[in-house]
């Protein structure tokens, strides 16, 4: 398959061919708040929240009882 198949699907898809336009100022302080995180500081905090909301559903697993499959 070369690359020219894979254009023409693209553009019989309805595939853009402008590309995406700017994004206006984000709304909120969601960015400001984060703004001097690097991409890795930002990726582990998200897997410690991830990680603490496994951790509360497996509490409230084994608080409760068993079910029958």
């Amino acid at each position: 398959m070369d690359s020219t198949i894979v254009r023409a699907h693209q553009h019989a898809a309805g595939a853009r061919t402008d590309p995406p336009p700017t994004l206006a100022a984000p709304k909120g302080d969601e960015m400001v708040e984060h703004q001097d995180e690097t991409p890795w500081q930002s990726l582990v905090g998200r897997l410690v929240e991830m990680a603490q909301e496994a951790r509360a559903w497996a509490v409230h697993a084994a608080a409760s009882p068993a079910g029958f499959t």
